[in-house]
């Protein structure tokens, strides 16, 4: 699959205004070719592939794709034709009433794109699942589960520290999901020059809106520092919902089949692990008791260097108690009320195990309201 005469004539343009050098226009091009062959005819058209790289700028682009549209200019033994109403040049790279931007990140099932809604003005992140996948194509199961995710998001109500939804559906037969564009580092960047105390508030705000979901009939199942994004001012939000599970009257829209491995090595719980079809909200509490024993040690409760290590590791050997391996500058007599709660939240067994995410955020609020206190004197990156 090569590019087709339009993303040639854009690269050629770019080339003759002297945007881009002959180097960099070669190797778009064998960059581009190798791409579409792995994601099909749904990847990146090459101008956007051009801007989303780095080899454009979106003015520089926007001046190549604005003089491709222009008509050639008549012969001069022909009487110009009157001049019409002058219109807009067009946008760079548009899906639907969506003009893209740039690329925010991708995964092995799609990608993520920020782009203008054209009707409202409003910034928004577009989620489209490629329409290929290693060489075939994404089946008729892959893309209900794509619109389930959206519909099951659609029907929580808004929270503060959950990502928002605006709408989802079908654009020239790509599916997609629009949600709000969160400004931000993921928690597992922020936390790197983060305090301990402002670690442990972003945790609180996570619990606070895992439970919005809980209440609502929403399991996360996916809880991680990459799936937290935390705003400049320290607002935490829960984004990436793609493993969610419904539950009660919203049982309907779950997204995955039971007896299949759901969630991230290192922070999904025990059953997960296992397969499980009783997977319910202790598994979110699991794993949020994971990231408050990171907080507190700066390391998982279970690490290996493969999946399989790892999980034999949960599996079979004991918790090592945070107090005995705390982060530097800690006093370890100071933390045993945080100590407990992040042990029963990381229960083997999920009848053992902090029954709710609401109990797990109250128990947090007081063991910080304890001895704990100090912590906002205590600067620990």
């Amino acid at each position: 699959m090569t590019a087709n005469p339009h993303d040639l004539r854009v690269g050629m343009r770019a080339l003759d205004k002297g945007f881009i050098r002959p180097g960099d226009l070669q190797r778009a091009i064998v960059e581009h070719t190798r791409h579409l062959q792995q994601t099909g005819p749904a990847g990146p058209s090459f101008d956007f592939f051009l801007l989303s790289r780095g080899y454009l700028t979106p003015e520089h682009l926007a001046q190549v794709v604005s003089d491709d549209a222009k008509p050639a200019a008549p012969a001069p033994a022909v009487k110009a034709p009157a001049p019409k109403t002058e219109t807009p040049a067009p946008r760079p790279c548009t899906f639907g009433k969506y003009s893209i931007l740039r690329e925010l990140g991708r995964g092995a099932m799609g990608e993520v794109v920020e782009a203008i809604d054209l009707t409202d003005g409003r910034r928004v992140a577009v989620k489209r699942p490629f329409c290929r996948r290693g060489g075939r194509a994404v089946t008729a199961q892959d893309e209900e589960r794509f619109l389930r995710e959206a519909k099951l998001l659609l029907s929580l109500p808004r929270h503060p520290n959950l990502v928002e939804i605006y709408e989802s559906g079908k654009q020239d037969g790509q599916c997609y999901i629009a949600m709000e564009v969160v400004d931000g580092r993921t928690m597992s960047e922020w936390r790197k020059t983060a305090t301990l105390r402002q670690e442990l508030d972003v945790l609180m705000q996570v619990a606070a809106g895992v439970d919005h979901a809980h209440r609502h009939g929403v399991l996360h199942r996916d809880l991680k520092p990459s799936n937290i994004i935390v705003r400049p001012k320290g607002q935490a939000v829960v984004m990436d919902f793609g493993l969610a599970k419904a539950v009660g009257a919203n049982r309907d829209l779950s997204l995955t089949p039971g007896g299949v491995m759901v969630g991230s090595p290192g922070y999904m719980s025990p059953e997960q692990a296992r397969c499980l079809k009783t997977v319910d909200r202790r598994a979110d509490v699991y794993s949020l008791g994971v990231m408050l024993y990171q907080a507190l040690t700066n390391r998982k409760p279970f690490e290996g260097r493969t999946a399989l290590e790892l999980m034999m590791k949960m599996f079979q050997d004991p918790i090592r108690r945070p107090t005995e391996i705390m982060r530097p500058g800690l006093n370890p007599g100071l933390y045993q009320g945080l100590e407990t709660v992040c042990l029963r939240a990381l229960q083997r067994y999920p009848e053992d195990r902090t029954p709710t995410v609401k109990a797990f955020a109250d128990e947090m609020r007081r063991a910080m309201q304890g001895p704990v206190g100090v912590l906002d004197s205590i600067n620990v990156a």
